[in-house]
């Protein structure tokens, strides 16, 4: 079980007005998804971030996710999981907390893990779609960030 302190969002460094804020993306896809249905999730993600202005950066499935006239906020990062919970072929995102674009790039940084077909994200997402529950409590259900455990 993750002790308290290692569900805190970033490094506790406060991010300045004038620095850009966004957060990691990391999808898994379903093994054995043919390669055409592959592309046309990664499509689709391209569409919706442009029809958003979003900015998405990386590769294939691992994306820093910005915009270039303002910070991302908690509603970015839930309106996005939404949407992804329903693309056939996913069965992982992981979604990291936001940060300034300096800290995008830390591979230890913490991040929430969704699978898409939970029986419990089912409640969940119709919940946030009613507008019963706002988006940071969205993200409070479903855990918080953690950061990865290192055994040695």
């Amino acid at each position: 079980m993750s002790r308290p302190a290692d569900r805190q969002p970033g490094k506790g460094r406060r991010i300045q007005a004038d620095e850009r804020v966004g957060f990691m993306l990391r999808l898994e896809v379903r093994p054995g998804l043919p390669p055409k249905d592959c592309r046309d999730l990664e499509r689709r993600l391209e569409d919706y971030a442009e029809q958003r202005d979003l900015l998405l950066s990386g590769h294939q499935l691992v994306h820093l996710v910005t915009a270039a006239d303002r910070p991302l906020s908690v509603n970015d990062q839930v309106a996005l999981l939404d949407w992804l919970v329903d693309l056939p072929g996913l069965v992982s995102v992981r979604v990291g907390p936001l940060v300034s674009e300096r800290e995008l790039h830390d591979e230890e940084s913490a991040f929430l893990q969704v699978l898409p077909g939970e029986l419990a994200l089912i409640g969940l997402t119709l919940l946030y779609r009613c507008g019963r529950i706002t988006p940071a409590l969205y993200l409070q259900i479903l855990g918080g960030c953690v950061r990865p455990a290192h055994i040695h």
